[in-house]
């Protein structure tokens, strides 16, 4: 889970997802970095997806969102606004004035063993 999360379906209640299961394991640079590689990737993939899929899908989505007031996507330590930062192959790219993508994401990693 990335960014604002809407709780347990038995517990609602909205807040930031917990995106490391074990913090301690990492500095909190790592985690930094981690979650802005988190948020470009999927800033990255929600620009494929609004340059791809039919005006009326995607605008759809996005006035639904704004109706909702939700913020695009942010994490505990990358405040809500706009601008995304990674590193890829030791070169740091910083787009600030990027459209985030919508407020959740999810990722998996080993999760089937």
């Amino acid at each position: 889970q990335f960014g604002l999360n809407a709780g347990p379906r038995h517990a609602r209640c909205f807040g930031m997802a917990k995106s490391f299961t074990r913090p301690q394991m990492w500095s909190a640079d790592e985690r930094h970095g981690f979650n802005q590689a988190f948020m470009a990737t999927l800033a990255l993939e929600w620009i494929m997806v609004r340059a791809l899929f039919p005006l009326d899908m995607t605008q759809g989505i996005q006035e639904t969102l704004n109706k909702l007031k939700m913020p695009p996507i942010s994490t505990t330590d990358i405040p809500a606004g706009c601008g995304i930062e990674f590193i890829l192959n030791e070169v740091r790219y910083k787009y600030p004035t990027a459209e985030r993508p919508p407020p959740e994401g999810y990722f998996c990693n080993k999760y089937v063993r």
